[in-house]
């Protein structure tokens, strides 16, 4: 599975479609780069690699495709870090969260990064269009 919607996620997607609830979200979302995986119910670890910060996803901009066709979304466009100025283990997954940094009240969708990216000294960990994926 390339990811899904954490239970947050579906939870906001089931009360708006079934109870009219509108889901709350703020004007940016961030991508956490995790060394071990989200499932819909747990938090992956967070990367620690020296410089590295969450990539903010300002909503409303066309940086992920349309799901209605394939039940499936990716970047647009290509995304990346700060260069590493220190090592940190390989980035294996991704999730969406709502804040920049720190604790964070929600996480809305997860996703695999396949091939995983290691962290090289010097070097941002960049990720082309199309290759983070996440399905309904």
């Amino acid at each position: 599975m390339a990811g899904g919607a954490s239970a947050v996620g579906a939870a906001q997607i089931l009360n708006f479609y079934l109870r009219g609830i509108t889901p709350t979200l703020g004007a940016t979302v961030y991508l956490r780069l995790l060394t071990t995986p989200s499932t819909k119910t747990t938090s992956g670890t967070e990367a620690g690699f020296g410089s590295y910060a969450r990539i903010p996803l300002v909503r409303g901009l066309t940086l992920f495709t349309d799901p209605l066709l394939t039940s499936r979304s990716t970047n647009v466009a290509a995304l990346q870090t700060a260069a590493a100025t220190s090592l940190g283990d390989d980035i294996v997954a991704f999730d969406i969260v709502d804040t920049a940094s720190g604790a964070f009240a929600a996480t809305y969708l997860f996703g695999n990064v396949v091939p995983a990216r290691s962290i090289v000294v010097g070097k941002r960990v960049k990720f082309p269009a199309g290759t983070l994926i996440v399905t309904a």
